[in-house]
């Protein structure tokens, strides 16, 4: 699907190579869904009984969880860790900033863009 998808002509001679590079790129996305989902099933094993979602439910987040995934996989890498930071360490965007060694004006435009991202792929 990727060769098909990806509109990029590859020459024979270095078909092996990107062929190798498609692989890769697989593993890599098996092995971050791998831990990702078993993050999520850990969690879910530490709900007081009764808490717990329905199967349905679980799919949903699961579903969730690896679109976030990918979607923080696609960011830069400062507006990565500027939302993270943000979002799961609860840091303000002064303590981002200092953290960085980037001006406020930088975190505020690294959230935006992260936002802007979070929405493009939720809110379809």
């Amino acid at each position: 699907m990727r060769i098909l998808q990806g509109r990029k002509v590859v020459r024979a001679d270095q078909a092996r190579v990107f062929l190798a590079t498609i692989a890769r790129g697989l593993v890599i996305d098996y092995r971050r869904r791998n831990a990702l989902e078993q993050a999520c099933l850990d969690y879910l094993a530490s709900l007081p009984q009764g808490a717990e979602p329905s199967p349905q439910e679980r799919m949903q987040l699961m579903q969730t969880l690896c679109t976030l995934d990918r979607m923080l996989a696609e960011l830069p890498p400062r507006v990565r860790q500027t939302f993270l930071l943000s979002q799961i360490d609860g840091l303000a965007y002064a303590e981002i900033a200092a953290r960085l060694n980037v001006s406020l004006s930088s975190v505020q435009q690294y959230m935006i863009r992260a936002m802007t991202a979070c929405c493009e792929v939720f809110h379809e």
